[in-house]
């Protein structure tokens, strides 16, 4: 009875004390070792801990009377709160072939808006007196298997199946990494410089007896490397709805590298197919950015435009439909924070034009800056937040400053922050709650710890 008490003592102070040993990667890196290690079977732990505090300044619901974490930039009173996101991950190598993944993250507790769906936000409790539990770390943000060879094909290949991130070429287009969905992923290389992907997803389940009432995502991807540093790709993505007769397609194309010293990436999406039975899908948009490196500067530019709708009714809708989660896919604050020209958050390229410049600077090792200037323009006027709102282009100038500072080998102190300079388009009908528009700011810190 004492030897299997101190072998099964021993598994447990293995496990208590490897938490924060070892780092989380998708392959388990070199210099790692297994938790624990039965037969051939490896077990590498990690996490992360992020603390952020944020603060903003007009920044109202549609209405324009109240202060609100999301909405419009009209005058009303500042907002400020702490929030935590905790997250655990287990990666598994059962194999050289055979691996998966579990990665949990908090729940919600407390959230403000849909945007802290993984947080836990501070003082935010049951009782107002406090001390009660925080929220559980219950979500799981993925979970899956792996499995690669060469039998069946005669070339590497290898299937994914779970719940995952997941993007779509560039990102333009569909860009669910935040949280993922739950998918099928079948890989196969049939050249050193060729990786195709088909890929099925569930994006909404209705009723499980009932096939006609789900979205579905369908994606052919293909990637090939020209060179070390040059890489241009296409893909095929068919989301179904058979309930509403959705059946929207998409074709994107993307390149990205650099020569001659000068970074580019260029990306173009093509949308048919219906998004009604009476309404054809026509949307389409492009991206073009370039960099160029004098250490220890970094000088950027960037165009990207997404096409927006003419009218409100009609037998087409031209605006770039994009499927992504709600993170800084471009600005800190118009279109993460403020309502985008598209009527939503985190919506993208949607009715959007952007125009850029950016510098990165890196005065040490450890600290890196970058400064942006966006011109943001809606790209048709006439795409109408409600009824009241978009009657111009001009969505405003905004000026953003990103921080980034490693305190320690894991620990990151960061910085996004921004001021939107609100234009006309946000300018209400005369009719409208009210006609001004204030600047919209942001100011977003944290501190991340990674193991």
């Amino acid at each position: 009875m004492k030897k299997y008490l101190s072998i099964i003592l021993a598994v447990v102070m293995v496990l208590g004390f490897s938490a924060s040993a070892f780092a989380i990667h998708a392959s388990i890196p070199a210099e790692t070792t297994a938790v624990v290690t039965p037969k051939d079977i490896q077990i590498s732990l990690g996490g992360e801990i992020r603390i952020r505090g944020w603060w903003q300044d007009n920044i109202t619901n549609a209405a324009g009377t109240a202060n609100a974490v999301t909405g419009f930039p009209y005058s009303g009173s500042s907002q400020a709160r702490y929030d935590q996101r905790v997250r655990l991950s287990i990666d598994v190598k059962a194999g050289p072939n055979l691996s998966g993944k579990i990665h949990l993250e908090t729940g919600s507790v407390g959230a403000a808006d849909g945007n802290s769906s993984d947080t836990t936000v501070w003082g935010a409790l049951p009782s107002a007196e406090g001390g009660r539990k925080q929220a559980t770390l219950d979500t799981v943000l993925e979970a899956w298997i792996a499995y690669t060879g060469s039998g069946l094909f005669g070339v590497p290949a290898g299937i994914k199946v779970g719940h995952m991130p997941i993007i779509v070429g560039a990102g333009q287009f569909f860009d669910h990494r935040r949280f993922g969905d739950d998918a099928i992923l079948f890989i196969v290389e049939p050249t050193k410089e060729l990786e195709l992907n088909l890929l099925t997803a569930k994006l909404r389940e209705g009723l499980s007896a009932d096939n006609t009432d789900d979205r579905d995502l369908y994606s052919l991807l293909g990637v090939y490397k020209l060179d070390k540093n040059n890489t241009i790709g296409a893909n095929y993505s068919y989301i179904n709805e058979s309930d509403i007769e959705m059946s929207l397609q998409n074709i994107g194309l993307f390149a990205r590298g650099k020569m001659m010293g000068l970074g580019y990436s260029a990306t173009a999406d093509f949308q048919f197919g219906d998004l009604t039975p009476t309404i054809k899908a026509r949307g389409w948009a492009a991206s073009l950015g370039v960099n160029y490196k004098l250490d220890p500067v970094t000088l950027r530019a960037s165009f990207a435009y997404g096409s927006g709708d003419k009218t409100s009714s009609g037998s087409k809708d031209e605006m770039f439909r994009t499927f992504l989660s709600n993170v800084i896919n471009y600005t800190v604050v118009y279109e993460y924070r403020v309502n985008s020209a598209a009527g939503g958050l985190g919506t993208g390229l949607a009715n959007t034009t952007y125009y850029n410049l950016g510098v990165d600077y890196s005065p040490m090792k450890d600290l890196n800056l970058m400064l942006d200037v966006f011109l943001l323009r809606a790209s048709k006027s006439l795409q109408l937040i409600g009824s009241t709102f978009g009657r111009d282009k001009d969505i405003g100038t905004e000026i953003d400053l990103k921080a980034t500072y490693r305190i320690a080998k894991n620990l990151t102190y960061f910085i996004n922050s921004g001021i939107l300079f609100a234009g006309d388009f946000y300018k209400a009908a005369p009719t409208g709650p009210t006609s001004d528009t204030k600047n919209a700011i942001v100011f977003h810190h944290g501190l991340t710890l990674r193991f």
